[in-house]
């Protein structure tokens, strides 16, 4: 702040003694330990320079960035959503120096780094950051998994709250990976579903050291630990479909797209016979088996996009931030949604509200006429159209 460079003209475990740069100046400061064995006092201080202005200015230096970056912290006490231009105000306020934008950048990332501590402290954090989430959070499921070397490989973690918040939701789940960028990378593995009210609702996510087989294999089998069973285990119990389980099978491993077509189409050929048997068997698993295009209305994965971009900002955090960024997205979503479903005025959700005064104000221009009790003749859209009301259909 004083524009001024000093040199340690000594320095001991016991003494410590700092000059000006400019040789001659009588600037001095001395400090020394007294009463107490870790504790220094300033013993001598010499004010005043004797030297010319124009001699300390050749010798002036810059803050090297990781202090600036320990100041803004211990006077700002924040570090989310900070950028190089927010450190570069703050300190050409506080100290009247001027950075230009590495050495602000720098800074930053120095500040990050004394709030959260390095990627290496952060997996060794890990397994008693997990256990305290575990503690908080009973029937959460959580695994860690090392390799051979007992270094991390694995992570997964699906909080209590979304297995429970999984039985209200479509029974389909979106799955899909991005990219890490913190110093060792490794690979976000997120599961999602959408909720009644058409909101994206978060059910796991997994760590894993790279985007393969091997990891997606065991990110399903977690996941399939935590949710009910699989369709499919109960179409071959039911239906003894073998086949049918092969065919789907054969589709999520295809590798090429002749292939793919070829077990979606005999698929499709083995719905209807499959969906007449479970119609009378077991209506509630044929309400949830749905192939090809027909997944309620679910046909992209842009709900774990989605999650990936609310996501983005911490995706270089040490990993238990990022666990710890995760946890509090969540915390605020549920209870966000808690409120506002605890306002509503009718059973349906605001999303349902909304497509259902859409279709009023659609359904006002068709003409619908009596055939008997139960069967109208619907004039208007793409065409006539008969409405059973007993069947649905």
């Amino acid at each position: 702040m004083s524009r001024f460079a000093f040199k340690v003209s000594k320095s001991t475990t016991k003494l410590y003694e700092a000059k000006c740069f400019v040789d001659g100046c009588k600037w001095m400061c001395r400090a020394a330990i007294k009463n107490e064995e870790k504790r220094f006092f300033v013993t001598k201080y010499v004010k005043v320079h004797t030297c010319s202005v124009v001699d300390r200015a050749r010798f002036r230096k810059g803050c090297i960035p990781r202090y600036l970056g320990q100041i803004f912290v211990e006077q700002f006490e924040i570090i989310d959503e900070i950028v190089p231009r927010h450190i570069a105000n703050a300190i050409r306020v506080m100290l009247g120096l001027k950075l230009h934008y590495t050495i602000s950048y720098r800074a930053l990332k120095a500040a990050q780094l004394f709030v959260r501590g390095t990627p290496e402290a952060g997996y060794v954090a890990l397994p008693s950051y997990l256990r305290r989430v575990k503690q908080s959070n009973p029937g959460s499921v959580i695994d860690l998994v090392c390799d051979d070397m007992d270094q991390f490989k694995y992570c997964f973690l699906s909080l209590y709250a979304s297995m429970l918040g999984f039985q209200y939701l479509r029974h389909v789940i979106v799955v899909d990976g991005t990219h890490l960028t913190g110093k060792y990378g490794g690979v976000l593995l997120v599961a999602a579903g959408q909720d009644a009210n058409f909101q994206v609702f978060l059910l796991a996510f997994g760590i894993v050291d790279a985007e393969n087989n091997e990891s997606w294999g065991w990110f399903m089998t977690k996941l399939q630990q935590c949710f009910s069973p699989h369709p499919m285990h109960n179409i071959v119990s039911k239906f003894g479909a073998k086949d049918l389980m092969y065919l789907v099978k054969g589709a999520a491993y295809a590798h090429t797209l002749i292939e793919y077509n070829r077990c979606m189409a005999a698929l499709r050929a083995a719905k209807q016979e499959l969906a007449n048997y479970l119609e009378e068997t077991d209506p509630k698993l044929w309400f949830r088996i749905h192939f090809s295009g027909d997944r309620y209305n679910i046909k992209t994965s842009n709900i774990t996009e989605s999650i990936n971009s609310a996501l983005k900002r911490a995706k270089g955090f040490p990993i238990p931030y990022l666990l710890q960024f995760i946890r509090e997205k969540l915390g605020i979503w549920f209870t966000k949604r808690r409120e506002d479903t605890l306002s509503l005025q009718t059973p349906y959700s605001k999303g349902v509200e909304y497509l259902l005064d859409v279709c009023s104000h659609y359904a006002e221009s068709f003409t619908v006429e009596h055939i008997d009790v139960w069967n109208f003749n619907v004039i208007g859209g793409e065409g006539p159209s008969t409405v059973n009301l007993e069947n649905g259909s």
